[in-house]
């Protein structure tokens, strides 16, 4: 870590595949962007033991298209599958009938520069929603899981029939809720998915509070009286190979703020499998009380507090060391284990 290569981008959003067990390891890591033409990749190689970044190649020329973000969630948009990098991503725009957010999926091999014709996944929630977008991951034997993203909605899930090949797919199976993608107090955002050595699939999503989801199965389109119907959570879902997706599992429940809030929250695995989560929380529409406690508490991020955004404060880092059964706060002593 004492020399750097520096390699100057062109503008545009950029991603980075997360190096997972699962993925090419071999090769660097797919560097993908979204700019004003559409989907790009900055082709890198290795060349006597140097990185060499080529010109950009443009993937899908699609202008209202839209990579993975890494506000939250921050799963892959992308995996390397031997020689061929697949990409997933969702367009802002009504397609083919759809109400709506699409989704697509195209593949890029390394080796001779083909790029296939975008397959349109699906589709998730039930209007444009910039917040919709999928995440991808490979399993132990090249098969490709996606989630199509949502903003509040069910989240479809896939898996290819086929590994490292997109032409077929699973029926869709939804992530909490049926499919109902009317503005849900049941929904999910923001997808953070990860699989570890033994094919079973990690997902952290923000959530509403499970004494909501179990109480409120009617799911009214109209999100009137939004703000007492929000009760926020942490959300961990598991499903394990050749199995169902199990119940959620509320990591964090917030109690005392029923307002708009976010967690911020990302993923990973170390190499012995050990999950990890961050997250910050950030509490919107405080109350005066709690707008003195805040003010109290962090003097310098107050200025203005009645028209700008608070700032999400004290990260947390919890993990769970038996695949997602029991987490708890991590201490650095956990990192020597």
């Amino acid at each position: 870590m004492k020399t750097w290569q520096v390699f100057e981008l062109s503008p545009a959003e950029w991603r980075l595949e997360s190096d997972l067990f699962h993925n090419n390891r071999s090769v660097p890591p797919a560097l993908l962007g979204k700019n004003k033409a559409g989907i790009i990749l900055a082709p890198l190689k290795i060349v006597d033991d140097q990185l060499q970044k080529g010109q950009d190649i443009l993937l899908a020329k699609v202008a209202k298209a839209r990579l993975r973000n890494v506000m939250s969630g921050a799963g892959n948009c992308s995996v390397t599958v031997g020689t061929k990098t697949f990409v997933v991503y969702m367009v802002n725009e009504h397609r083919n009938g759809l109400k709506g957010v699409p989704h697509y999926i195209l593949s890029y091999d390394h080796q001779t520069g083909d790029i296939t014709e975008p397959l349109l996944l699906g589709e998730s929630g039930h209007r444009l929603d910039l917040h919709n977008t999928p995440v991808i991951a490979v399993d132990s034997k090249g098969y490709l899981h996606v989630i199509l993203g949502a903003h509040w909605h069910s989240m479809p899930y896939l898996k290819s029939k086929k590994p490292a090949n997109f032409t077929e797919w699973s029926d869709v199976r939804y992530i909490a809720g049926n499919g109902d993608n009317r503005w849900s107090r049941n929904g999910l955002s923001y997808p953070g998915l990860l699989i570890d050595q033994k094919d079973t699939l990690h997902l952290v999503v923000r959530g509403r509070n499970s004494h909501f989801v179990k109480s409120d199965s009617t799911d009214p389109a109209d999100p009137k009286d939004y703000g007492p119907h929000l009760n926020y959570a942490l959300v961990y879902l598991r499903k394990k190979t050749g199995q169902a997706w199990e119940e959620r599992k509320d990591l964090v429940i917030l109690k005392n703020h029923l307002n708009y809030s976010n967690f911020y929250h990302k993923t990973a695995l170390d190499k012995k499998g050990k999950l990890y989560v961050s997250y910050m929380y950030y509490a919107h529409n405080l109350s005066d009380k709690d707008k003195d406690i805040y003010h109290e508490k962090w003097p310098a991020k107050t200025t203005n507090l009645n028209k700008s955004p608070y700032v999400a404060h004290d990260p947390v880092l919890i993990y769970s060391n038996d695949g997602g059964d029991s987490w708890q706060i991590t201490e650095t002593k956990d990192f020597l284990q």
